[in-house]
């Protein structure tokens, strides 16, 4: 079972509790000629012309051969860090090759092009592809994680000690997502611009987003 361990964790809360997460980005992986077609796969199509927006869906009703011969091709989705430190062990995604592999030691690690792998194609349940198709996923997702101690214990997500380290969280092998909530700075440019006029609204609007941040 891969449960790639993390260090630049955070808290998240919702609406029932607080969790412990860290930040995922999610990643379209074109399946090979030899895959195997499971349930885990997203079709993507874009349309007879093949230009327009590619819109996804799941569990084809005809069969997958059939669905590559009318232009619909297979994915598979994959969750990577942008920020987390690849360890000897951990799967690796490869974005110049749109590749993944495991890292034992015998490919050096380019920090431009690889990225740690968060979650593997069966970590995700029909509702995490439901998300993906659903655009919750757009500006990325948080991932849940657990806290565990030197012995390999799952221990007390309030209780930190200088030998506890973070893991992703798996229930049936399955991950916890959440979406990713913008921060209000993001928001305000998103909102404003770069409309010049309103340059005093928007630094008022960032310094607004300082304090919240600052105090809660």
């Amino acid at each position: 079972m891969y449960q790639p361990k993390v260090n630049k964790t955070q808290r998240y809360s919702n609406d029932k509790e607080n969790h412990l997460v860290c930040e995922g980005k999610p990643i379209l992986l074109r399946l090979k000629a030899d895959a195997t077609f499971n349930d885990n796969v997203l079709w993507e199509y874009k349309g007879y012309n093949n230009i327009d927006t590619p819109w996804y869906f799941l569990n084809p009703t005809n069969y997958p051969m059939d669905m590559v011969m009318d232009g619909h091709i297979p994915y598979y989705l994959i969750i990577i860090s942008e920020t987390e430190e690849i360890e000897d062990g951990d799967w690796v995604y490869d974005s110049f090759y749109k590749d993944t592999f495991r890292n034992f030691g015998y490919r050096d690690i380019v920090e431009k092009y690889h990225s740690k792998i968060l979650a593997l194609p069966e970590h995700f349940s029909n509702e995490h592809l439901k998300m993906f198709i659903g655009d919750e996923m757009e500006d990325g997702v948080m991932v849940k994680c657990e806290q565990y101690d030197e012995f390999d214990n799952m221990v007390d997500n309030n209780h930190v000690s200088t030998t506890d380290y973070f893991k992703i969280h798996l229930v049936n092998n399955h991950i916890t997502l959440f979406p990713t909530k913008k921060d209000l700075e993001e928001a305000s440019e998103e909102y404003m611009g770069d409309d010049v006029c309103r340059s005093f609204e928007k630094e008022a609007f960032k310094a607004g987003a300082k304090w919240y941040k600052d105090n809660h």
